[in-house]
């Protein structure tokens, strides 16, 4: 995700209508309700931006109202970058380092369109240079194709029906993914997993004392419930509830998370914390990402062992792949505070409180691409309007939002089952209007794996 644009909004008019809104909440009950919203308010846009030319290349977002240019980054030599923005939004090109009185290009957001490709320049005539840009063209063509094949009705960010065919977004080529991936048929549809990562009911002074371990540890397995809370994206509920099965003795617990887990987390995070930073390329720092965040890795406490694998458990994957060298990164663990959230040019729909909406997959001309996220809430709202929901705004059924409370999770996936990218998964971080928000993000991925030998390569997608 590029550091953005996420500083301005410009809307020439607005109308009023209602829309459904659907609220789930740290209880687990699910309720509809009606606002009135701006009918007219910006749909973020998909966008994927690829660099022709074998050379690097800085980009900028130009203002609509001062026309100033904001930079943006910088994007690889037959490289691609990624973001999301709204129509009628312009980014200007230029060779990396010169004076954007050298820009090259200028693009145009548009509704219809999401896959843009920067020209060649006149050093860029060598035959490596046009079979690669050859290549780019034929990749449009393939999306263009893709979208007239995967047409389907989509529910507006404003409410109402309206057909959009689905962009291909996605790493080209890609095959279908080949990790589980669960049914979401219908909206209260559910899955039960049962785990035997037990809970830690305390942290043992002496962490390699295994009678001090086994005296903080449950012994009685999780019965985990996944519930379908979207279609469209694919998102789930993820709570710890008995099991219907049980015969001799019923295990009442409600969380994914103990408190002893959760907390452990937070504290593994304090010492390292820092700001945000948005952007590729190591990042920056920039006033539309003001939060802080760490990443915490497998084997940093016996604790986060224990919570791979029962992330394992709920994802239907082996536990072997859920390391950095595998399918997942490190667990990343954020602290919003209130009012410090990253700024976008586009108005939360209720609260006219600015948030910052994206996508999890990302498109950076990598194949390696965020298939599923795993949110772990790792403490309550201070209050029922204290904000800090995890909000889906292209939700099929109308935007959905949810905190299922401190212990409990939600699970969405970016990908679809052909491979693409899911522009559905769109998602924010709701403003925090009281106290504070603390939250591990896990992000498996499909990977392309390649082992050669003696100059002959065997590649398959993991």
């Amino acid at each position: 995700m590029s550091v953005l644009f996420l500083l301005y909004l410009f809307v020439s008019f607005v109308r009023i209508e209602s829309i459904n809104f659907v609220e789930v909440t740290a209880t687990g009950e699910t309720q509809t309700y009606e606002e009135q919203q701006d009918a007219f308010a910006p749909v973020p846009v998909a966008v994927v931006i690829k660099n022709g030319r074998s050379s690097w290349v800085d980009y900028y977002w130009e203002n609509p109202e001062t026309k100033e240019l904001v930079y943006q980054g910088k994007i690889d030599p037959r490289g691609t970058t990624a973001t999301s923005s709204y129509v009628g939004h312009v980014f200007v090109f230029t060779p990396m380092k010169k004076s954007t009185k050298k820009a090259f290009a200028r693009i145009e957001i548009k509704a219809d369109k999401n896959l843009y490709i920067l020209p060649l320049g006149k050093k860029n005539r060598k035959e490596k240079d046009l079979k690669y840009y050859q290549s780019l063209l034929e990749e449009e063509i393939f999306v263009e194709e893709y979208k007239k094949k995967t047409g389907k009705p989509i529910q507006c960010i404003w409410g109402g029906n309206k057909s959009k065919p689905k962009k291909w977004l996605a790493h080209y080529p890609r095959s279908p993914p080949i990790l589980h991936m669960w049914s979401a048929n219908h909206v209260g549809q559910t899955h039960h997993v049962t785990s035997n990562e037990y809970y830690w009911t305390c942290i043992p002074d002496d962490i390699t004392d295994a009678n001090a371990v086994q005296q903080c540890r449950d012994n009685k397995p999780l019965s985990i419930t996944l519930q379908v809370l979207s279609t469209d994206p694919k998102v789930f509920q993820i709570d710890n509830v008995t099991s219907l099965l049980c015969v001799l003795e019923c295990v009442y617990h409600t969380k994914v998370l103990s408190e002893v887990e959760a907390d452990l987390v937070i504290s593994l995070a304090k010492p390292k914390i820092k700001r945000s930073l948005a952007g590729t390329h190591g990042g920056l720092v920039s006033n539309t990402r003001t939060s802080k965040n760490t990443w915490i890795d497998r084997n940093e406490h016996a604790v986060m062992e224990t919570l791979y694998r029962r992330a394992a458990d709920i994802l239907n994957v082996s536990e072997s792949i859920l390391y950095p060298t595998k399918n997942v990164e490190q667990l990343q663990v954020v602290i919003v505070f209130p009012f410090h959230q990253q700024k976008q040019h586009k108005l939360n729909m209720s609260s006219r409180v600015l948030f910052a909406s994206h996508h999890d997959f990302g498109a950076d001309g990598n194949p390696q691409q965020r298939m599923i996220t795993l949110l772990f809430y790792l403490n309550n709202q201070a209050s029922p309007n204290a904000g800090g929901e995890t909000i889906f705004p292209k939700a099929k059924d109308g935007p959905l939002k949810a905190h299922p409370g401190k212990g409990n999770a939600v699970l969405f996936y970016s990908m679809l089952e052909d491979g693409n990218a899911d522009d559905s998964s769109l998602h924010a971080a709701l403003p925090v209007k009281e106290g504070e928000k603390w939250i591990g993000m896990s992000f498996p991925y499909f990977r392309k794996s390649c082992k050669c030998f003696h100059f002959v390569c065997l590649c398959e997608w993991q």
